[in-house]
């Protein structure tokens, strides 16, 4: 129980851990950085406390109907509240953010009123999707092997949204394909098929599968990648356009990702995060299977992933094509070196 509600006592009344689940969920959301998204989830606690006490209990989840309780909240009071941890930051730095939040039209998280002297009235906007989409301890998510037993089926069915977008076959057929092609996947390169997991039902919500290229198959790399639009058309008396390097083959320079999705709904921070430290996991043991390895390649199927691999830093092919799907590349190092918190403060994760 929290007597008195001061805005410089955050780790008080909202726990760092929970605090840091918000601030992660929404950082890139309404363009904010992980400082922005620090500010407004401290704010947030402060106005959600406020609207419930006194007595203050501490939080233990947040909710988003604030838009009907404008509070009085000082500039300095403000800056109590984002910066008790830093060394600097003024009362003006602090109302400089605030009107951020209110003036910024992709933002639009308050509106305020200020009133002759230090006052000013808030009252919040919290967007829905700002709402944690499961705060219970038990589903926190974690990498593991695809097990193609268990696996199969919900990866297969939030492929099937992506594979959708840029092909006329029929869902029945393409659904098929996928299965198949999964199938055939694992039997070959098992290494390579990685999921993220949801700890409460074990569940798949993550998918990734990453190939070393034979050099026999480099070449489609400089050709359409139509031709080597393998998933949605897999067939078992059609050879694979793209090998996988085997084990003698020493010159293997490319590692592609063949599959790289979250199940729609879930994209979050938190979710994004895991994938992609998984996928810096697999290129480095790949890697040290193929010394040579330096380029990483994927495709741009689906407009969300494109995005994506994009603010990953990937370049697009120079093919010229009026086609949306090409070639994505970049340099394995520079992959690598990504530091990853950063850069997702740049993605949208809105579904």
């Amino acid at each position: 129980m929290v007597s008195v509600l001061k805005p410089e006592k955050v780790e008080v009344w909202f726990p760092d851990s929970l605090r840091q689940r918000y601030v992660r969920h929404i950082t890139g959301q309404r363009s904010l950085s992980p400082a922005q998204a620090e500010y407004f989830v401290r704010l947030w606690g402060y106005a959600y406390l406020k609207r419930k006490g006194p007595p203050y209990k501490k939080i233990q989840a947040l909710d988003n109907d604030l838009y009907d309780y404008p509070f009085l909240f000082s500039h300095e009071e403000a800056s109590r509240l984002f910066y008790v941890d830093k060394e600097r930051g003024t009362s003006r730095a602090a109302g400089l953010m605030l009107k951020k939040f209110a003036d910024d039209k992709r933002k639009n998280l308050i509106q305020y009123r200020r009133f002759e002297g230090t006052k000013t009235e808030i009252t919040l906007n919290i967007p829905i999707e700002f709402a944690l989409p499961n705060i219970r301890p038990e589903d926190s998510i974690y990498a593991d092997k695809f097990d193609r037993r268990k696996d199969l089926l919900p990866v297969t069915k939030f492929l099937l949204e992506l594979y959708s977008v840029n092909t006329q076959v029929s869902q029945p057929e393409l659904e098929f394909s996928i299965k198949r092609g999964l199938r055939d996947w694992a039997q070959r390169y098992p290494k390579g098929m990685r999921v993220i997991r949801r700890s409460s039902d074990k569940e798949a919500i993550g998918f990734l599968t990453i190939i070393p290229v034979s050099p026999r198959s480099e070449r489609q790399f400089c050709s359409s990648p139509h031709e080597s639009l393998h998933l949605s058309r897999f067939a078992p008396d059609l050879e694979d356009p793209i090998q996988i390097a085997s084990k003698v083959e020493t010159d293997c320079y490319i590692a592609y990702i063949r599959s790289w999705q979250i199940q729609p709904g879930l994209w979050t921070y938190d979710n994004v995060l895991a994938l992609l430290e998984e996928t810096k996991i697999t290129l480095r043991s790949i890697h040290e299977e193929y010394p040579e390895l330096s380029e990483v390649y994927s495709m741009t199927i689906h407009p969300r992933l494109e995005e994506f691999a994009r603010i990953l830093g990937f370049k697009t092919s120079s093919l010229k094509s009026d086609s949306p799907i090409r070639w994505l590349f970049t340099h394995l190092d520079t992959f690598l070196s990504l530091d990853f918190q950063d850069v997702l403060s740049q993605f949208t994760y809105d579904d």
